[in-house]
């Protein structure tokens, strides 16, 4: 109930504390957001309630459909293709996407240069490493159209492949590892996962960071949480976007599957909105799963303060651990700040 009341009373917060009113606000629509995700994700788990929830959906007026269209962000001259896709009529959409279908694969990595000249300072960087080097940027395929990567000021966050390959050279690419099974890909599903929203940080020193990411070293990290050897670099070196461009090059390990992917990129560019639509239910799963994750951490953290000051009996913080232990057994997914079994 505390936290509620001190929500309320946030319109009274000093201007001097705008800053921190901000961050009240952010926390206050994140909770909201995630109250429509659980309302969201528990109709779509009842199949009937569901499909009977897209059936209303589809026989709405062209006028409702376009207001849903318009909130999700989908450009007016496409609300037509919109409305044809949530009607299941014949749309260039739906054919694309179902054309589309298994030519991207989870832990297929992506290599983009940038078109800032930040991101040319960065491969220039790299020609030690590797005097080919061209990426200045690597991320991966967590599952169909959506992606994972590390971004400085970001962190850790899922984007789509339309959004990774925007506003980067022409010169990108996508490779495949040979030796990633189905069981690997199960492996990576989870393991992408475990990192979202892990701040982002270069560490100058050899071994990956547990509690931050890079771009190239998250993805060496799934890929070696997942039992595959993706790279090898020497002591002391860090991961680089270079070390996969040199085992592209090599095509040794890996095959290039750029030239399947790219027939795709005038589609990706022409639908950005309407595939990040698409996104979003994978998405805001796994973000409801995350902020479910924090509410048990934080919920054990003032039990544990409570009990600290001789407010809660120490019995009922064992019940209250046990509990919540036994639950996260049970969790599919784990995030690196998860509470430690």
């Amino acid at each position: 109930m505390e936290k509620w009341n001190s929500l309320a009373a946030f319109g009274s917060v000093p201007s001097k504390s705008k800053e921190a009113g901000m961050k009240g606000l952010e926390v206050l629509a994140e909770e909201v957001q995630n109250i429509a995700r659980a309302d969201v994700l528990k109709l779509m788990a009842d199949e009937g309630k569901a499909a009977k929830a897209f059936e209303d959906f589809a026989a709405a007026p062209d006028e409702s459909i376009d207001f849903v269209a318009r909130m999700s962000g989908v450009p007016e001259h496409q609300f037509p293709v919109y409305r044809a896709m949530v009607r299941r009529e014949e749309n260039e959409y739906s054919s694309k996407i179902a054309e589309l279908s298994g030519t991207l694969q989870t832990g297929d990595v992506i290599l983009v240069t940038g078109k800032k000249f930040k991101s040319k300072a960065l491969v220039a960087a790299q020609t030690p490493f590797y005097s080919k080097a061209r990426a200045s940027h690597a991320a991966m395929v967590h599952a169909n159209v959506v992606c994972i990567d590390a971004n400085m000021g970001i962190g850790v966050k899922h984007h789509t492949i339309a959004e990774v390959l925007s506003n980067v050279e022409d010169n990108w690419r996508i490779i495949r590892f040979n030796t990633v099974t189905d069981e690997h890909r199960e492996r990576m599903l989870l393991r992408s996962a475990y990192y979202l929203q892990q701040p982002y940080s270069i560490r100058p020193i050899n071994g990956a960071g547990a509690k931050c990411s890079y771009c190239s070293e998250l993805v060496n990290k799934i890929y070696r949480d997942s039992g595959v050897r993706s790279i090898k670099v020497s002591k002391g070196v860090m991961v680089n976007p270079c070390h996969f461009d040199r085992l592209a090059d090599k095509g040794e390990v890996c095959q290039d599957i750029t030239e399947s992917v790219r027939p795709f990129a005038p589609f990706f560019r022409e639908y950005k909105e309407m595939i990040a639509m698409q996104a979003h239910a994978m998405v805001a799963g796994l973000k409801l799963n995350r902020y479910r994750d924090k509410q048990r951490k934080e919920l054990l953290a003032e039990a544990q303060a409570q009990a600290k000051a001789g407010n809660l009996p120490h019995e009922t913080l064992v019940k209250l651990a046990q509990g919540i232990q036994n639950l996260e057994s049970k969790m599919n997914f784990r995030f690196w700040d998860s509470i430690p079994r």
